[in-house]
């Protein structure tokens, strides 16, 4: 698998679910920054986007690159994703199961049973995360959360399947702003700082969690992130 296959469920799988005492009981909202109760969040991801005054639109609102549907358990506690593609309409979905163990989650895809992930928590903020394929380690993650639980950085290995060596090393280093928004991350490859995403918060809503998003990476182009919130009554 791709090191941005990896990352990508990495990202997934970063807010498993865990309900014992053994292990810190805040929500999973809380590491994102998210407010209120929520259910479902549907996000939309545009690459072609275009510049009207001061906001930034999709140019066409139907021809979106990716869609993700995240859901929570009334708790604010990671449930499923599920990912779409245009060219696959069929969801890649995840779900979370819970291990034998206190501090223990596993994250399984369901279209693929030889690929999961195994979550273990260290400290109140400090957890790792496995992703095993056929039955070996193919990746390892290890998270370090701030003082108010949202992500700090992310530490990321990827492993030859044959031998257990460390092919390449990656991460994140994650800033917030003062209103608990995601303002950038500074993303780093094999110790060497990469370039810096920049995440430009532009409509909110009643809750104050950001619908729509501009996210430039370095000096390309920027893309567009909408979502939808759907909350428990």
């Amino acid at each position: 698998m791709k090191a941005t296959a990896i990352a990508s469920i990495c990202m997934f799988i970063m807010s498993c679910t865990f309900t014992e005492t053994a292990v810190p009981t805040f929500s999973d909202l809380q590491e994102w920054g998210l407010a209120g109760n929520v259910k479902q969040v549907k996000a939309l991801y545009y690459k072609s986007v275009k510049q009207v005054g001061e906001d930034l639109v999709p140019i066409n609102p139907a021809q979106w690159d990716r869609m993700t549907v995240t859901y929570y358990n009334p708790h604010g506690m990671l449930d499923s994703i599920k990912s779409y593609t245009p060219e696959n309409p069929v969801p890649l979905t995840y779900t979370t199961v819970h291990g034998t163990a206190a501090d223990t989650t596993y994250f399984i895809s369901k279209a693929d049973t030889q690929l999961y992930s195994i979550k273990q928590w260290k400290s109140k903020l400090n957890y790792t995360v496995k992703i095993i394929t056929q039955g070996k380690v193919e990746a390892k993650e290890n998270t370090l959360l701030d003082e108010t639980f949202k992500i700090k950085e992310i530490h990321r290995e990827q492993y030859d399947m044959a031998n257990s060596s460390v092919l390449s090393t990656s991460g994140e280093h994650m800033y917030f702003n003062k209103q608990h928004h995601l303002d950038s991350i500074r993303e780093f490859s094999n110790n060497k700082m990469q370039d810096l995403i920049v995440n430009v918060d532009l409509t909110f809503d009643s809750n104050n969690n950001p619908t729509k998003s501009s996210k430039k990476v370095g000096t390309a182009a920027p893309y567009l992130a909408v979502r939808e919130f759907t909350y428990y009554k």
